[in-house]
């Protein structure tokens, strides 16, 4: 819970600028540099995903040994020494990192007192990354607006560090036991959420509306998440940016995400896909900048897998976007891995969202399991030395390489059939909404200083400069 001092220095942030914009961060879609697994914190796959970038990336410390989660707690890597730096790995030239700045940034220093000897209270960024896994509800956190979700990776343990959650709250904070814990998804509810239209999202949408109104679990939110099988984890593909979260003990999640496509229904006949999409992100309050993915065309390509040998057929369900004219999504197949779907989006500094559901039907006999069936664990055997070349390989595929001419495009979204836009955009409402926020923000600040002489009141003079509570009357005025 926070202070009466944190909140009131939150409201205060609409007075300071420097704490409240986001600087511009451009993300290519180029992985970061391949690497061995002599580091406990190199990133590595063992294939690209259809934009060339990793597919369900591990630690070093996980390449012949999945449940080997590299350690934050003891070791080269623990305080003050940081994973995204040497001699953690060897990649630090292209990791990218995301602090607070401002008010935000003083207020991320003092709320942060479960990890001492940190220095760096922000976020590191390997790259842009496709998972897919398992995804259940976390939860909404109203201090940053987040939406959060556990994430378990088809392999349980993939891209795991020690000081990842656990899933039931055992343990404690950075043990060493890979076990129950899970990456979380993240996005602002504001950017991602909150603005979707489409039967299928905003049913998703308003059961965590009434999960946060309820404060605490309700069977409607497992039901949006899985209609046929409530109460189960149901498949997902993640497409975001893949990193560790150091304002919490540097444990890995995927924040912003980009791309979240989760399987409604896995039955072969309405094998359907709820999808959003989008190319910009935060990371919430502890950070400054704006992640744009920049992709050839706008596009990029988000798998649903399966595997399947069998080419389904597919139909557009639904289909909305934030921004004119937005290219409607097609689908394409891959024998023994699933479907592609590719998204077409406007520039990133548009801010658009795209929403669509898409439905799948397999031919009804198959001998390969059917769509969402669960994976067996990765071996904890060595890989052998064919693996090794392979993977060695892999890396090195052209990034951003067209899938092949010879795939079968399944079958286009027919336009006659989606869903139109909301009558406003969801971006200009959000921004009007953040508007007038601001401008309510900014007169409590004033009435506050007026009232207390000046100062505003509750800045903690231990943690902050004495003389903020004076700056920040000055900045309202």
């Amino acid at each position: 819970m926070m202070s009466r001092a944190v909140r009131y220095l939150l409201l205060a942030c609409a007075t300071l600028a420097a704490g409240c914009s986001h600087a511009i961060e451009h993300w290519p879609l180029q992985p970061v540099a391949s690497a061995s697994a002599t580091k406990e914190f190199n990133l590595l796959w063992t294939e690209p995903d259809e934009n060339g970038l990793p597919m369900n990336p591990f630690w070093g410390t996980q390449e012949s040994d999945r449940r080997r989660i590299p350690a934050l707690s003891s070791g080269p890597c623990m305080p003050p020494d940081q994973p995204f730096k040497p001699p953690c790995t060897d990649q630090s030239a292209s990791v990218r990192v995301d602090e607070a700045s401002g008010v935000n940034r003083l207020i991320c220093d003092v709320e942060k007192s479960k990890y001492p000897g940190h220095d760096f209270h922000g976020h590191a960024n390997w790259t842009p990354a496709t998972l897919t896994g398992r995804l259940s509800w976390s939860n909404w956190n109203r201090g940053d607006d987040d939406i959060n979700f556990i994430f378990i990776p088809d392999d349980t343990y993939s891209g795991l560090t020690t000081c990842n959650d656990a899933v039931d709250g055992s343990g404690t904070k950075c043990d060493q036991g890979p076990d129950k814990k899970y990456i979380e998804l993240e996005f602002a509810n504001n950017e991602l959420l909150a603005p979707t239209v489409t039967p299928q999202w905003a049913k998703i949408k308003d059961a965590v509306q009434t999960w946060a109104d309820a404060r605490g679990p309700v069977p409607d939110l497992d039901e949006a998440l899985d209609p046929h099988h409530s109460g189960q984890a149901p498949r997902v593909s993640v497409f975001g940016l893949f990193g560790l979260d150091c304002e919490h003990g540097c444990k890995s999640e995927v924040h912003p995400v980009y791309a979240l496509a989760i399987e409604l229904d896995r039955s072969r006949s309405h094998n359907q896909w709820a999808i959003l999409a989008r190319n910009w992100g935060t990371e919430g309050f502890c950070s400054s900048k704006n992640h744009l993915l920049e992709a050839p065309n706008n596009q990029y390509r988000l798998r649903l897998p399966s595997a399947s040998t069998q080419m389904p057929t597919a139909t557009a369900d639904a289909f909305a976007a934030s921004y004119p004219s937005v290219p409607q999504p097609t689908v394409e197949f891959l024998s023994g891995k699933g479907t592609v779907v590719t998204v077409s989006l406007p520039p990133p500094d548009a801010a658009a969202v795209v929403e669509f559901v898409v439905t799948l039907t397999w031919p009804s006999t198959q001998s390969t399991p059917p769509p969402g069936a669960p994976l067996k664990a990765v071996s904890a055997q060595a890989p052998s030395a064919a693996n090794k070349q392979m993977r060695r390989h892999q890396i090195q595929a052209p990034k951003g390489a067209p899938i092949s001419p010879t795939k079968i495009v399944v079958e286009p979204f027919n336009p006659r059939r989606s869903i139109p836009p909301a009558p406003v955009p969801p971006t200009k409402v959000a921004k009007q909404k953040a508007d007038q926020k601001k401008a309510d923000d900014r007169e409590f600040v004033l009435r506050m200083c007026r009232d207390n002489a000046g100062v505003f009141p509750g800045v903690p003079p231990d943690r902050i400069p004495p003389d903020a509570g004076r700056a920040i009357c000055a900045a309202a005025k």
